[in-house]
């Protein structure tokens, strides 16, 4: 019995640990969308249909928005780093086939 009921006390308590590690939207700091010629993204917010927001900065400056947060250890200017690449084949998937599969 004591063991049963540990175990249902352990369940609860990893539910409650996953639960709490999720992320959290947030209203004007997720940047969703980019168009390639411009530096601003467009933010959508929760509620209407298409209720798009200008983004409040620029995505070359780093003002804490979700696209600059997520790239910032990533594309941070380095002395010793000179060139950046990337491969959109996922790791462990054979065979991929893509337009363009690195650049």
């Amino acid at each position: 019995m004591l063991l049963k009921l540990s175990k249902v006390v352990l369940i609860f308590h990893l539910i409650n640990l996953s639960l709490s590690q999720t992320s959290t939207c947030r209203n004007n700091d997720g940047n969703v969308y980019k168009a390639p010629t411009q530096t601003t993204g467009k933010i959508i917010h929760a509620g209407a249909v298409g209720s798009w927001a200008n983004g409040q900065a620029a995505f070359t400056a780093d003002q804490g928005h979700s696209f600059a947060k997520t790239l910032e250890h990533v594309v941070g200017t380095h002395a010793s780093v000179k060139f950046l690449a990337y491969n959109n084949v996922p790791p462990g998937i054979p065979n991929v086939k893509t337009k363009s599969n690195s650049k």
